[in-house]
């Protein structure tokens, strides 16, 4: 029978030969067959001879041959598949495409020989990473009439090249007062090309995506240090920094003052308060004195001033109420402050500093 039968197929042709037996006449004649057992499938010990024996009580036994034979398999031969390189920048759906591909060109289909032959793969299902790596995969050959054989080879994707940027940003020095006075960050490669840098990359620059972060430091002047970043598909980057100086240029301009001087300070007129703006654009508002009636103490008696010093009343820097604190002050020995805060305590003035009091109230004012 043909090569590489299944077991039961080959047990099933021989128990037809065995079946297909027969004959006639003789006294209490008798069939029996003997060496009727199966071969082996695969060529090795594939040839038996079947005996067919009819005895007879009034004649000689008849004995007829009949040989069963099970074909030797073919050779079997194949071709292991070859180790893929593949180059680098290309999509993970082309890179995924490539490996199925390659996985399956090595099937049962391309085994010739053998018996019931079965080719499996131990192939993961993910291709390596387009940014690079590679897989081994082992395929096996099996049949029912030789060992299993094996063969390996290997796909690799070449490793991704990170982008470059050579050169360097000119510092930028600009007149301002915060970060808002920063030139605009640049957003793409022609932006970066502008600024003096050189891109490059093994893989279409196209596919590079330009950031930036912005990092103050200091005041005077303010440095804002910008990091360009520069990132490929796979994640690879390359940096360049420009530093930016951000520098008060300019002082504030404080109007024309003019001075005057009067013998009495109810005399004295308060000047309007300028207008200055900075650089910025930040006022600076300076307060003039406000003008307001004073009264004088009499200081021979004792007073008590209750729980709020008397506004707009003058007291010696020695006899003023306790805590008491005053802008104002007049020069002399026990200088005058005037009442404008509220205050604390009492106190006993001695007599006859009334006129002490007045005089330095009047040397203090002409």
């Amino acid at each position: 029978m043909a090569s590489c039968p299944t077991l039961s197929i080959a047990q099933g042709a021989l128990d037809n030969l065995v079946n297909s037996a027969s004959f006639t006449g003789g006294c209490n004649a008798t069939l029996h067959v003997s060496g009727d057992v199966l071969p082996s499938l695969c060529g090795t010990d594939n040839i038996i001879t079947v005996e067919f024996k009819v005895t007879s009580d009034c004649e000689a036994d008849v004995i007829i041959n009949r040989t069963f034979e099970i074909l030797d398999p073919t050779a079997r031969t194949f071709t292991c598949p070859t180790s893929s390189n593949e180059p680098a920048c290309q999509t993970q759906a082309a890179i995924d495409l490539a490996y199925d591909n390659w996985v399956s060109s090595f099937t049962t289909a391309d085994v010739t020989g053998g018996c019931n032959t079965v080719v499996t793969n131990n192939a993961p299902s993910a291709a390596p990473s387009a940014c690079g790596g590679s897989q081994t995969v082992i395929w096996t050959v099996h049949d029912d009439c030789n060992a299993n054989a094996t063969c390996s080879a290997t796909f690799t994707v070449a490793p991704n090249t990170a982008p470059t940027a050579t050169g360097s940003i000119a510092t930028s020095n600009v007149s301002g007062c915060d970060a808002l006075a920063a030139p605009a960050a640049v957003t793409d490669l022609a932006g970066l090309t502008g600024l003096g840098l050189t891109i490059g990359d093994d893989c279409p620059t196209t596919e590079l995506v330009v950031s930036h972060n912005d990092v103050p430091s200091g005041s005077c002047p303010l440095v804002i240090t910008r990091t360009y970043t520069l990132t490929d598909a796979c994640g690879a980057i390359a940096t360049a920094v420009h530093t930016i100086n951000i520098i008060h240029t300019e002082v504030p301009v404080v109007p024309a003052d003019v001075n005057s001087t009067v013998q009495c300070l109810a005399d004295a007129t308060a000047p309007t308060a300028p207008i200055v703006l900075d650089q910025c654009g930040n006022a600076i508002s300076p307060v003039g004195p406000s003008l307001a009636t004073w009264n004088v103490q009499n200081f021979s008696n004792a007073i008590l001033t209750g729980p709020t010093a008397a506004p707009n009343t003058w007291y010696t820097d020695r006899y003023a109420p306790a805590g008491f604190v005053a802008p104002f002050v007049m020069g002399g020995d026990n200088v005058l402050k005037v009442s404008i805060n509220a205050a604390d305590g009492s106190s006993t003035r001695p007599p006859a500093y009334w006129f002490i009091f007045i005089i330095h109230k009047v040397v203090n004012l002409i």
